[in-house]
């Protein structure tokens, strides 16, 4: 069968597309993605890993446009278009929608071509805009996307966080299959060997993520190292920390390839989040499986969905999103290599146990044989 994925950004960086179609592909499905390059960086047309990829450029109007949020009417009828040209080149069987940014093209594909319609919610849209756009314009997307979901033949979201916001939209959650963003486990546990206990965050580089009072808390410590990669916002007041600072490392934007291995060569990940913003309190993000997957405790914030599921499973320690809340929490990761080893052997039977992206696909091919059947039988 073939399979006709919808996705918002250029497909360089987005490891759960990229492990769903390359689950999909190792299971006998063809997979095709129309993607919205908003910088117009890369080629129209390019294959990865078996996955052909198209891609929509902004035309000479969108690029007028400030922001992305009022392209996305433009994005919606340009990416439809290309997806009807490709349907009649191909013959699409089934129609893939990853995150609500994609939605409207699907629901009129379907009418259009008669396709049956799967929506992957990544996480819940109107929260990630949530601060950076007037109020009205989030419930007017909030509305778009309720009335949009009832269309969905099938529903895939990443926890069952986002799988009671889809209730809460009109979904009926006996219709929810929740998929993971898990990883696979590295093997049996192995201990580092650093002299002093290191921190590792690698991320997008946000205030509602922590990592100024990260970098200040470990500055204030002896005997403790904390190391941050990524971009954003807060780059320019990191460097200037690291400057003068022996217990902070800033190593800037990393290549995707070296995640895992620095991972691996940490004590703790930290996966810090704003527990009073509607996303970041439920998110549930690469790193917290990224740290499961190697064995390695992560450091949370009391209050959010990842500081829950660190206590469900014993797999590290949560605090206060603050620096002396995390202060608090560095000390006793100094203190106590022991218990922090325990944590880390607890993270890896977590991903052994089930939070590993074998059992994930096993839910995701699940879902297209079930719609497979009912195509042949319909």
């Amino acid at each position: 069968m073939k399979i006709l994925m919808l996705l918002s950004n250029s497909f360089t960086h987005d490891p759960r597309v990229h492990r769903e179609a390359l689950s999909l592909i190792k299971h006998g499905y063809e997979v095709k993605i129309v993607c919205w390059d908003r910088q117009s960086q890369h080629t129209l047309e390019d294959s990865k890993d078996g996955i052909k990829i198209h891609r929509v450029h902004n035309t000479g109007f969108m690029k007028l446009i400030p922001y992305d949020l009022f392209k996305l009417g433009s994005w919606w009828r340009l990416g439809f278009k290309r997806a009807v040209a490709l349907h009649e080149k191909e013959g699409f069987d089934i129609i893939h929608c990853h995150d609500m940014d994609t939605l409207d093209i699907g629901v009129k594909l379907k009418d259009k071509l008669k396709l049956p319609l799967i929506y992957d919610a990544h996480e819940i849209w109107p929260y990630m805009v949530k601060g950076e756009i007037p109020n009205f314009l989030i419930d007017h997307f909030e509305k778009k996307e309720g009335k949009m979901i009832k269309r969905a033949d099938k529903l895939i979201t990443v926890s069952e966080k986002v799988a009671k916001y889809l209730v809460s939209q009109g979904a009926n959650m006996e219709d929810i299959n929740i998929v993971m963003n898990a990883k696979e486990p590295v093997g049996s546990y192995t201990p580092t060997d650093n002299n002093i206990p290191s921190v590792l965050y690698i991320g997008t580089l946000k205030k509602n993520r922590f990592v100024k009072e990260l970098a200040e808390a470990a500055s204030k410590i002896d005997g403790i190292q904390a190391i941050i990669a990524g971009m954003g916002s807060e780059e320019e007041i990191l460097i200037s920390i690291a400057k003068d600072s022996k217990s902070l490392k800033f190593l800037g934007k990393v290549p995707m390839k070296e995640v895992i291995p620095m991972t691996l060569a940490s004590d703790i990940v930290y996966c810090m989040f704003d527990p009073d913003h509607p996303l970041t309190k439920i998110g549930s993000p690469n790193k917290f499986f990224e740290a499961l997957a190697t064995g390695r405790p992560i450091l949370a914030s009391k209050g959010t969905y990842v500081g829950e599921m660190v206590e469900k499973l014993n797999c590290g320690i949560v605090a206060d999103p603050t620096i002396s809340g995390i202060q608090d929490r560095l000390l006793f990761i100094k203190e106590h290599p022991e218990e922090l080893e325990q944590m880390g052997r607890n993270a890896l039977k977590a991903a052994l146990d089930g939070y590993n992206w074998e059992a994930q696909e096993k839910v995701l091919i699940g879902v297209y044989e079930r719609m497979k059947t009912e195509k042949s039988q319909g």
